[in-house]
């Protein structure tokens, strides 16, 4: 079987189910509202097959990412309750959680608490049957084996962004997430690859789990919504340089292909032709034709290989970010696809 990647239909957030012959691992699960629609299909069809979950990494707080996971342990705990089962899909769960003291009745209207509560409900319940582990940062930690054959190398977060993210809650600090956008669609290719980069200041963004995974001496990258500052920093410390770049397979870029979130400095120690965006264009203008643009004029790239822009949703590719033209000078296509192998 060697291994699948299914990128999972999950509006703008990002849901990712890696399989091989011994293994099930489940990357986020987009929004609650996706569950019922996407990702339900490939959960059922695990139990019809009589596989596992072997491990579930809820990246983030955000909703778009982790909303889909609170609805599948909702479901799991019914089930349960209901003797339809005798053991949940899911044995392990990553998630970096808070402290409980963090949080005050004022933060009730709160959707990032409202689903953080909603999930630790639902995984006291469970506490039985699936393992839980809140310390996947790299200052604890960084690699992981999965099954003796799928090794997971960990690039964010750190305790420094877990500890900002913490002090937003105590401090009740403005986060600048939901910045304003603008698409620059009529702006060329090369004048967006010159724009100086400003970088991401999302403290939830920055709290990501981000990793390589190996796989028969294949490497593939996951960002989540990650700062690239960090995947940058955590890439030198494991010894990859501009003349010595990693190589892998493809890249989920993070944040859904937004502009703060990748520079050259990141593309000067990777090597890929292969970018997944994980989104269906709906929030925030993602992807961003500033980022693609950067990874499409990267001076470090073979010119004479295909860069693929590998999306799970048509809209983003009917949207028009570039024209044929674009794409034949610089040798580059976005193109629809569910599934990596």
């Amino acid at each position: 079987m060697g291994i699948l990647f299914r990128f999972i239909k999950a509006f703008n957030g990002d849901c990712i189910l890696i399989s091989t012959e011994n293994s099930n691992i489940l990357i986020d699960g987009g929004t609650k509202k996706a569950y019922g629609i996407f990702l339900k299909k490939e959960i059922d069809k695990l139990r019809r097959d009589n596989h596992k979950l072997d491990l579930v990494v809820m990246t983030h707080i955000d909703s778009d990412h982790i909303g889909g996971i609170i609805k599948l342990l909702e479901m799991e705990k019914e089930l349960l309750e209901n003797g339809d089962i005798s053991y949940p899909i899911i044995k392990k769960v990553w998630f970096n959680a808070f402290e409980e003291k963090i949080f005050s009745d004022d933060y009730s209207n709160d959707t990032s608490y409202a689903e953080y509560k909603t999930f630790k409900e639902f995984i006291d319940g469970l506490d039985r049957f699936i393992a839980y582990n809140q310390y996947i940062f790299i200052d604890n930690q960084i690699e992981y084996i999965i099954n003796n054959e799928i090794k997971l190398t960990l690039l964010s977060p750190n305790n420094k962004k877990l500890n900002k993210l913490h002090k937003k809650y105590r401090d009740r600090i403005e986060d600048d997430f939901y910045t304003s956008y603008s698409k620059n669609y009529d702006k060329s290719i090369e004048e967006l690859a010159k724009v100086t980069f400003k970088k991401d200041r999302s403290i939830h963004n920055g709290a990501s789990i981000a990793f390589i995974l190996e796989y028969q001496e294949k490497n593939y990258l996951f960002l989540a919504d990650a700062h690239i500052d960090l995947i940058i920093e955590s890439l030198k410390n494991l010894g990859y340089t501009k003349d010595n770049p990693l190589e892998v397979e493809f890249v989920k870029l993070s944040h859904h292909g937004s502009k703060k979130n990748i520079n050259q400095e990141f593309l000067d120690l990777i090597r890929s032709d292969n970018f997944v965006i994980l989104t269906n264009g709906a929030s925030h203008g993602h992807p961003d034709k500033e980022a693609l643009s950067r990874i499409i004029l990267n001076p470090n790239r073979d010119f004479s290989k295909k860069v693929n822009f590998i999306c799970n949703y048509d809209e983003v590719i009917e949207k028009n970010i570039f024209s044929y033209e674009d794409e034949e000078k610089y040798n580059f296509k976005l193109v629809y696809q569910k599934e990596y192998r």
